[in-house]
């Protein structure tokens, strides 16, 4: 069972690399670690709903496997991430956070929202397009 959900989250992180979405990449000071965020490059929300969002990353560097802190910036008005405070744990190459639009939130077409990844001194940045739509 063990080997089954391994596969999976391989599988989840390999679609979310490959299937329209945008990548950041960061590596620290010394070169000798590097991170690279995926996220799809646009999400779509209601007014008064909710969306997951999905994050992959891929750590690189000798030993380098630390939990990754993950912010969204640049919500549009009345949008918020309900679980902001999740990390994407050691060992796990995805997370999945859960945006909430507001009954009176901005409606907002391709509106960028920038994602950032941070895993001790290494920081990958990303962004997507939200669009937030009416009731």
């Amino acid at each position: 069972m063990k080997k089954l959900a391994a596969f999976a989250v391989v599988l989840a992180a390999t679609a979310l690399a490959t299937s329209g979405c945008n990548q950041g990449k960061g590596t620290n000071k010394e070169g000798s670690r590097s991170m690279t965020v995926t996220i799809k490059s646009a999400q779509t929300i209601t007014q008064g709903g909710t969306d997951d969002v999905d994050v992959g990353v891929t750590r690189t560097g000798s030993g380098f496997d630390d939990p990754v802190t993950v912010t969204f910036e640049g919500l549009p008005s009345g949008v918020t991430v309900q679980n902001s405070d999740k990390t994407i744990a050691k060992g796990d190459k995805t997370a999945t956070y859960t945006l909430k639009a507001a009954d009176d939130a901005k409606v907002e077409n391709d509106h960028e929202v920038k994602v950032k990844a941070k895993s001790g001194d290494v920081v990958a940045d990303t962004s997507f397009k939200l669009t937030v739509k009416a009731k």
